[in-house]
């Protein structure tokens, strides 16, 4: 009877510590409910309003050299990575015909030059015999002049009863001779000026041969020209960056008909982008400007716009406008090579040593903007002024902001001035769903 009591003891105490525990979780007193809340520290730092753009990286000239003319590739005289002057020669074509077709030539031509020379001696000789008859003709005119002279004086003579008459007669009959002789020389003359003009017509080379030598002689300039240009010169300064000529093969025959050489004066690189109409005003010339590309790693290199084109092109990818912008790299890197792909972040305007705040720390409510901060575990409102807008961040200023606030993340419109909260991680926050604020027991 004993053991049958104090089981029941125990029965009757388990039953009351049950009803005890209802009743507290009933009727006790209630926990404080608080509402989950995830801070961020205020701190003061820079913020900058940038325009992100994607590019090419080039280089400051670039050459594709090819040839005219498909004769073999004898020497090349370049690699890839050799630096290169303007007019240094990259390589050098079979111009071994070429060459004995200028030497034929040559030979052609200095032959037709004796020629022409042997027929221009020739007329000068026949010029010089004319001299003789001219001679002669000037000599029996100075005869003919003085014999008529001399007829003049005598018949004075004569009339004065000075001389006989024999003596006018031997004068008259020597003017006749002198005439003969002058009538006779003019004559001769005159046939000898017809003989040899057919003879200097004989002898002046045909302009049919004067026109031959001509076109022969810019058949070697044209030849002595492709000869030279046989050797393939580099029209700048500059880098080999490709070479797809090959010794043996033809000098147009690469592979997928590429050029023979590529020239690339890296003494100056560029990224050269695109910015979209909405963008362009923002952009001016010299704006700081950083720039990233996977070959760069997690590293950037400086550079500055050095170029907006005046006039705007369609985009391939959209009915949108955009427009060329030229970027100077003003720090150079040799993993930035010419035909990469980089992103520019230009910077438009920045403000230094400001509080700052991601955007989504902002409340606004009827076009003011606050912020909540917690200080024991309670909020506290305080209204911003907002100024520059990163891609992230805003700039604020109140003269009740100091730094290391506790910054309330993502603020509901629902928060009050002294409304409890409880901070939490991010991993905590993921805990409470979609609704990160549901209010739980402290």
């Amino acid at each position: 009877m004993k053991k049958f009591s104090k089981k029941k003891i125990i029965i009757f105490a388990i039953i009351a510590i049950i009803v005890a525990f209802i009743a507290f979780k009933f009727f006790g007193p209630k926990p404080e409910m608080t509402t989950p809340v995830e801070v961020s520290t205020l701190e003061k730092g820079n913020v900058e309003s940038v325009v992100e753009v994607q590019g090419n990286v080039s280089s400051e000239d670039s050459a594709e050299i090819t040839s005219p003319y498909n004769y073999e590739v004898v020497k090349i005289n370049v690699k890839e990575g050799d630096t290169v002057q303007k007019g240094q020669v990259l390589a050098e074509l079979d111009g071994e015909a070429l060459r004995d077709e200028i030497t034929l030539l040559q030979n052609e031509i200095k032959f037709d030059q004796q020629k022409l020379g042997e027929s221009y001696d020739s007329v000068n000789d026949i010029y010089k015999s004319t001299e003789s008859l001219k001679l002669n003709s000037e000599n029996a005119k100075i005869a003919l002049d003085n014999a008529t002279k001399a007829l003049d004086d005598k018949k004075q003579l004569l009339d004065s009863g000075a001389i006989p008459k024999q003596e006018y007669d031997n004068a008259k009959t020597a003017l006749e001779q002198a005439q003969i002789s002058y009538d006779n020389a003019q004559e001769a003359l005159k046939k000898g000026e017809h003989d040899i003009q057919a003879q200097i017509n004989q002898a002046t080379p045909k302009q049919s041969a004067l026109t031959a030598l001509e076109n022969k002689k810019i058949s070697l300039s044209q030849k002595l020209e492709k000869l030279e240009k046989l050797k393939i010169t580099s029209p700048i300064q500059g880098t080999v960056t490709r070479v797809y000529a090959k010794i043996g093969r033809y000098a147009q025959d690469t592979e997928n008909h590429k050029p023979m050489f590529i020239i690339e004066d890296e003494s100056k690189k560029y990224v050269v982008a695109k910015v979209g109409e909405y963008d362009i005003s923002k952009i001016k010339l010299n704006q700081e400007v950083k720039i990233s590309a996977d070959v760069l790693g997690k590293d950037t290199v400086s550079g500055v716009v050095n170029r907006i084109s005046p006039t705007g092109e369609k985009s391939s990818s959209s009915n949108s406008i955009i427009v060329p912008v030229k970027i100077l790299v003003t720090q150079k890197d040799e993993r930035l090579i010419s035909g990469v792909n980089a992103k520019a972040t230009i910077k438009i305007q920045g403000v230094n040593n400001v509080f700052k705040v991601p955007f989504d720390s902002i409340l606004t409510v009827e076009d003011k903007n606050y912020i909540f901060t917690v200080e024991n575990d309670t909020l506290k409102k305080i209204e911003v002024t907002k100024g520059l807008e990163s891609d992230l961040e805003t700039e604020i200023s109140s003269p009740q902001l100091t730094e290391g606030m506790q910054i309330v993340k993502s603020p509901q419109e629902t928060f009050m001035d002294g409304q409890k909260v409880q901070i939490v991680d991010n991993s905590m926050m993921m805990q409470y769903g979609a609704q990160p604020q549901e209010q739980v027991a402290k």
